[in-house]
């Protein structure tokens, strides 16, 4: 990992060093390196050469000359934490300028064409003869793989602990209702819901609830004969949670008053700014549903490939499914930064 990689470097002959550089040798040596190597002795950073591993991360040809020094001109647009960088805040002109050390300093790159990658990098200061910088160099690993990677490794973890967790709840539950509970209070923490419920078709094709949120009672203004944090029975099937039962697929969409499916909420029910269900599925037969209502991050923020970020919504078709592969968006930036004003 670049941690192990001795970032302190402190040349006593720059003469050496340049005679070095442009002997074939040396350039043969660095692009044996499998680490990224980017390199300038002028001191105002507009001439960076770069080893093989570092031009092929940047996409270009090694030891070309590519500096952030003049960002408006360089080819990708460079972000740390999110947050544009500038030319002062890059590792390799904070060591040349300044003569600062940078360890592990994560950038990421968004190219024009919509590449994204990510690397992880260490800089220094070069000194000469007389002890005054004269240069910088910088070395860094491409871990955007890694970075995928986690986030994948994060999910699946997040899932298998809400598994174990029903699994080991399960041996002290005591009846169905209880068990059922428990997969709803799991579920709602997955995808961040505020309330949902988990119910099942009778044997006279009504529908039964076997688990209610808390939340979503506490939101609720129904008036229930039964009474609030009661099963409720009986019920039509019929409205988005019915098309999930007769379709046995799940479905979600962000404007449920809109879909084609609704029929509307009953006064005194939760306002649903999304709805997202899937089928129980028992012999390869749906039996039920799990259903969950205003699921976070319905709404997202991207990032165009010229660096700004856009809001929007997921835009679904006439079955309150993706429009195939590729997600739309609608632009809801200003309505997003008036919240954020008015906040």
């Amino acid at each position: 990992m670049i941690k192990d990689i001795i970032t302190e470097v402190r040349i006593d002959n720059m003469k050496f060093l340049t005679k070095l550089l442009n002997q074939n040798l040396a350039a043969n040596i660095l692009n044996s390196v499998p680490i990224g190597i980017s390199i300038t002795t002028d001191i105002s950073c507009k001439e960076v050469r770069h080893n093989r591993k570092a031009a092929e991360f940047l996409r270009i040809k090694p030891w070309d000359n590519l500096a952030y020094t003049n960002c408006e001109n360089y080819p990708a647009k460079l972000f740390h934490k999110g947050k544009r960088i500038s030319p002062d805040d890059m590792p390799l002109q904070r060591a040349c300028w300044h003569g600062k050390e940078t360890k592990n300093f994560e950038i990421e790159f968004i190219w024009d064409d919509g590449v994204s990658k990510t690397l992880v990098c260490s800089s220094s200061p070069l000194f000469g003869e007389s002890g005054s910088i004269i240069g910088a160099v910088t070395v860094f690993e491409d871990i955007t793989e890694c970075k995928q990677t986690r986030g994948k490794n994060n999910l699946q973890k997040a899932i298998t602990n809400g598994i174990n967790r029903i699994f080991h709840e399960a041996l002290t539950c005591e009846t169905e209702e209880e068990l059922a509970m428990t997969c709803l209070n799991v579920a709602q923490e997955l995808t961040r819901s505020k309330f949902g419920f988990i119910g099942e078709e009778n044997t006279s094709g009504h529908f039964d609830d076997i688990a209610i949120s808390d939340p979503g009672w506490a939101a609720c203004r129904m008036p229930i004969v039964s009474g609030h944090g009661k099963q409720l029975k009986g019920f039509i099937i019929r409205g988005l949670y019915g098309r999930v039962l007769r379709d046995g697929k799940s479905m979600f969409t962000n404007d449920p008053s809109s879909h084609p499916d609704s029929t509307g909420l009953p006064d005194g029910h939760p306002s649903l700014d999304s709805f997202l269900g899937a089928p129980l599925i028992q012999g390869g037969k749906t039996i039920g549903i799990i259903a969950l209502g205003n699921v976070e991050k319905m709404e997202c923020r991207c990032r165009r490939a010229d660096g700004q970020y856009l809001y929007g919504r997921m835009l679904l078709d006439e079955n309150g499914i993706p429009a195939g592969a590729v997600i739309c968006m609608r632009d809801i930036s200003d309505r997003k930064m008036t919240e954020a004003a008015l906040r």
